[in-house]
């Protein structure tokens, strides 16, 4: 009996057309296990972030790391201190030169809590993942998690001559880093620390949240937050060339957010947090408080979110 030498053209469609048809019903499967896999990953990047973080503060007075505006303008909403976009393309504006305790959630790795790569969540882009790029010039440091700074006047209880500093609610932090000492008038301030012992009354108006920030149990840090469809390019100078970040949600909907009190979630958008970030070639409507209402409102879905 003689083996046929050849497949019939009929047999090559339907095989290639079985193949398809797998090829359709796998494919969702491997990219759901994909992205499950990703998240994890972040999950697991985050708890480090909280060990890290519990450990800074035990050593520094229940105090968060220093927080400043990374870009010169003084926006939350776009400063690179969240991992984020800074609207303005002039290199010089991308990392404002504040000293080392510019860019929060990087003082722990300067510290050695952790792996600097931690900072970077396992789903984004494999130039981040290597450390080739950085919206940060004078530090070549980024993250694509975010350490919250809650926009209140509580903040200032202890340094009242630095609340509404040029008429905004974080105004000083566009002049200087928390923990630094300024002089007001006469006298010298220190630049307040976020606490984790206490709530902060928020300034800015939110439509979901309690309007509250108390680090033992709402939203501390997030992933991707404000990294929407931009793209930043090479810092100029000083020091060695970054590449330029492509930025995009590393969870596409979905986000990690990491409590105060170590628990992890992972969060759906309902276009709360859409509606409030950065788009592509966008700018945020000055809202004369820092971008803080943009920032909060982001916040507090992630604090109210089932």
């Amino acid at each position: 009996m003689r083996h046929r030498a050849a497949w019939t053209l009929v047999e090559v469609v339907v095989i290639v057309a079985v193949l398809a048809l797998l090829g359709a019903i796998l494919l969702p499967s491997l990219t759901a296990a994909r992205d499950s896999a990703r998240l994890a990953g972040c999950a697991a990047a985050m708890r480090d972030v909280h060990l890290g973080l519990m450990t800074y503060t035990a050593e520094n007075r229940r105090r968060l790391p220093p927080f400043a505006f990374s870009d010169i303008v003084g926006n939350v909403a776009i400063s690179g201190h969240w991992g984020g976009a800074t609207q303005a393309n002039d290199p010089a504006i991308f990392g404002r030169l504040v000293g080392l305790q510019a860019i929060n959630l990087s003082v722990l790795a300067e510290e050695g809590k952790f792996s600097v790569r931690r900072l970077v969540c396992p789903g984004a882009d494999a130039d981040l993942l290597e450390g080739q790029a950085s919206y940060f010039p004078h530090t070549f440091r980024f993250s694509t998690y975010c350490l919250r700074m809650p926009p209140s006047d509580a903040l200032f209880d202890a340094a009242p001559g630095l609340r509404n500093f040029g008429g905004k609610t974080l105004g000083i932090y566009a002049q200087a880093a928390g923990g630094q000492r300024v002089r007001v008038g006469t006298t010298y301030q220190e630049v307040p620390l976020t606490r984790t012992d206490r709530a902060y009354s928020l300034a800015a108006p939110a439509a979901c949240g309690n309007g509250t920030f108390d680090f033992s149990q709402d939203a501390v840090v997030s992933d991707s937050f404000w990294r929407q469809g931009h793209s930043a390019p090479a810092a100029q100078t000083p020091g060695p060339l970054a590449a330029p970040v492509r930025a995009g949600w590393c969870h596409g909907k979905r986000f990690n957010v990491l409590a105060g009190h170590g628990a992890v979630r992972t969060v759906a958008d309902d276009g709360t947090v859409a509606d409030h970030t950065v788009s592509a070639g966008g700018t945020l409507a000055d809202d004369d408080a820092n971008g803080t209402t943009h920032a909060e409102r982001v916040w507090q879905f992630f604090d109210a979110a089932p």
